[in-house]
Formats: C-alpha cells, structure tokens, sequence
C-alpha cells in the first residue's frame, strides 16, 4: 500500500479484553479523528488490552502522536495496557525522539501469552477507512 491517502483501521483481533488493530497510512490532522473514535469505542465497550501494529503508518505529525498517547492515558486510567507495535521510518523516529516509544509499550505485547498467539474470540473483523 504505497499511495495511501488517509487512514484505514482494520480489526485484527477482538475478545472481550483484548483489541488487535492494524494502522495503515497518514496518522495526522487530517485523520486521526474518525480513529480516535473507533479507537475509544473499544475502551468504552470494555477493551484494556490494546494492540496498535503500525508499520503500516508512512507519516505522522504532532496530533497523530497526541492520539497515541491520549489512547494510552485512557485505557491505562481503566486499568488497562498499551502497546504499539511495529513502528518503523519517520514514526520509529518520533517516537524515540519525543522519549514516547516506552511510554507507548513498543517491545511489549499485552494479553499474548509466551507463544505469540493472542485469545480471541469472533468480532467484527474488516477495513474501515477513514
């Protein structure tokens, strides 16, 4: 996906605690807010543990990481867990820079046990693009 324009969500893996999700695109101004909202419905409807994989993300600016981070605050104030997964290129970069990437739990991965495979049960897998 190289001419990505936006942002699409997709749900990777869904049990009652647990969200996996795939980032894929722009995380910036112009797109975070359709996520934001997608991203926080998850916590509302009980999810603590919550996967962001984001090699998919090309750029990021300011409010992209402000997102990452208010979804930190929210599901940590829940006492739930975070950890964003795969970040590579420009993100990688503010990430480190910014001394977000442990914040963020990049290197863990919550509710996955030794084997590398998450419990999950059946939910709404698909693309949404926002």
């Amino acid at each position: 996906m190289n001419d990505v324009t936006g942002l699409i969500v997709t749900p990777l893996l869904r049990s009652d605690r647990t969200a996996q999700i795939r980032l894929d695109g722009e995380l910036t101004y112009d797109t975070v807010d359709d996520a934001r909202v997608q991203l926080h419905a998850l916590i509302d409807a009980g999810c603590r543990q919550l996967i962001l994989e984001v090699s998919g993300i090309t750029w990021s600016d300011s409010v992209g990481l402000a997102l990452l981070i208010g979804l930190r605050s929210a599901v940590t104030a829940c006492g739930g867990e975070i950890a964003v997964r795969g970040a590579t290129g420009q993100l990688a970069r503010v990430l480190e820079i910014t001394g977000t990437r442990d914040l963020l739990g990049a290197g863990q991965v919550p509710g996955v046990d030794g084997t590398g495979s998450a419990e999950a049960s059946s939910g709404a897998v698909g693309e949404t693009a926002v």
